[in-house]
């Protein structure tokens, strides 16, 4: 059996089910490398509930990005708490 390298987890907290793909870093780089590819992520409006009722939800954007043998960029986080006024 070889050794694990990627991980697909589930949470669950009071306002929904969070999914999450962990995989171990010296891998993903080297598949980077072999790929001759770099890995760019972005969220961008992603909305995270404050509270059960979904009255308000925290939004917020950011952008990283990896390459082989580079440490990880990462741009400041945007954020900010909307509330929905017509409930």
């Amino acid at each position: 059996m070889g050794t694990r390298v990627v991980w697909a987890l589930t949470g669950r907290r009071p306002t929904g089910t969070i999914d999450t793909l962990l995989v171990r870093r010296d891998w993903l780089e080297q598949r980077l490398h072999t790929l001759d590819a770099a890995l760019v992520l972005g969220l961008f409006g992603e909305r995270q509930p404050r509270t059960t009722s979904l009255t308000q939800w925290r939004e917020y954007s950011q952008t990283a990005g990896l390459q082989p043998g580079q440490e990880l960029t990462v741009q400041e986080q945007l954020t900010r708490i909307k509330i929905n006024r017509n409930q």
